[in-house]
């Protein structure tokens, strides 16, 4: 009978300090200058292996937490990945602005001038614009 009374005081008590692992923690990925959402930025849940990407929408939800602190290591193709401490305390929300950066390149200006060589070939052949059309269906040999 104590042994009875040990083994279901022991499941009592695991049952009792267990942690309800249900919360979701959801929000959006956010541009920092336009406030326009960032789409398929990747969420990782460090130490769980939990990873999710948000939608066109810039919405990410992670299912399944329990009521603690977690690391969470964002990241996108244009921004620098950054990592957020979040709470979890139930269901959680939590936006995320992130430094979004577009790289583009300068403006190229070519300068240069029109010369009009010399050929140095033992031939040279013109063509006129009508021998071409007339020959469009051909080769370049045919043509010359």
């Amino acid at each position: 009978m104590k042994t009875l009374f040990t083994l279901g005081f022991v499941l009592l008590s695991t049952l009792a300090i267990s942690q309800n692992c249900t919360a979701t923690l959801s929000g959006y990925i956010i541009d920092l200058h336009d406030n326009s959402v960032l789409e398929d930025a990747t969420i990782i849940v460090v130490g769980t292996g939990k990873t999710v990407m948000t939608n066109r929408n810039g919405k990410y939800t992670v299912s399944d937490l329990c009521d603690e602190t977690y690391i969470l290591q964002v990241s996108h193709p244009e921004c620098d990945t950054q990592a957020v401490r979040v709470t979890i305390d139930g269901n959680t929300t939590r936006s995320i602005n992130m430094e979004h950066h577009l790289d583009e390149l300068g403006e190229v200006t070519i300068v240069g001038q029109s010369t009009n060589l010399e050929t140095t070939t033992a031939t040279q052949v013109h063509v006129r614009q009508e021998v071409l059309v007339a020959n469009s269906a051909g080769s370049l040999g045919d043509a010359l």
